[in-house]
């Protein structure tokens, strides 16, 4: 498996935004729903993209959002995806996507595996499929996890969220083998302000679990093949029928801060 990628989100300060990006964050993200308390109004999210780091992808984060709403904020703020957090139906996250030319995520609620499988079937085109904890019909950002062991394979690279912090990231990393991870509240001092020990933390902790994981699966591979030398095949008749959903989850059991420079 390769490097789990990281997606930082809820950013509303430039140096917030450049210290994830040193620590190797993939993508950055700016809330621009105006339910959320780390609301970034477009005009002000332009001024956080202008200082973009190069090494990261800026992300607009949206909630059932007019299509006039999403061209507005494209037109004003650089960002290289869109990432539709409510209930949008996939033919407008495609239009929208189609018209802009930027790649899309989608996030869904987490369920049971046939209703996770059936919801990402909707969004075939979508980058990631970002998994999130239902947390009384809020959209994201909550700090809840949910159970992981419900979580099925999809066609889709999966993005994990819901209650991620740097205590318990490397245990959903090594559970679930997703392709990147998103958060917010585990790394804020309070909403829309990062505290930076816990953000140094949490990509630490990334990092190492996905060495690890890469490591593992090298000799997970060699014992494998190893194995299969060595054990016959079971009669047809002995074979189990497949189960319909197949699940993803395995079963194995400080520097001074930078200065400040608020966006506003």
């Amino acid at each position: 498996m390769s490097d789990t990628k990281v997606k930082i989100c809820g950013l509303t300060r430039l140096d917030d935004a450049q210290l994830a990006a040193d620590l190797g964050a993939a993508m950055l993200g700016c809330n621009l729903y105006e339910g959320s308390s780390r609301f970034v109004p477009p005009e002000l999210a332009a001024r956080l993209l202008a200082a973009k780091p190069a090494s990261a992808h800026w992300v607009a984060i949206l909630v059932n959002p007019s299509a006039d709403y999403v061209r507005k904020a494209c037109r004003q703020a650089p960002f290289d995806l869109l990432q539709f957090h409510g209930d949008e139906p996939a033919a407008f996250c495609e239009a929208m996507s189609a018209e802009l030319g930027l790649p899309y995520i989608k996030a869904i609620r987490a369920g049971s595996p046939e209703q996770i499988q059936a919801r990402a079937r909707e969004y075939p085109s979508a980058e990631f499929i970002l998994l999130d904890a239902v947390a009384g019909g809020q959209f994201g950002g909550t700090g809840k996890t949910f159970d992981w062991q419900q979580i099925p394979e999809i066609s889709q690279p999966l993005m994990l969220a819901g209650g991620l912090d740097p205590d318990n990231v490397s245990e959903a990393i090594r559970q679930v083998q997703p392709d990147a991870v998103d958060l917010a509240s585990g790394v804020e001092a309070s909403p829309g302000i990062k505290d930076y020990a816990k953000l140094r933390a949490f990509m630490a902790a990334v990092k190492s679990s996905s060495a690890d994981a890469a490591s593992m699966s090298a000799a997970d591979a060699t014992t494998l093949a190893t194995t299969s030398e060595r054990i016959a095949a079971p009669a047809a008749d002995a074979v189990p029928h497949a189960k319909k959903v197949t699940m993803r989850v395995t079963t194995q059991v400080s520097s001074d801060e930078p200065e400040t420079v608020d966006a506003r």
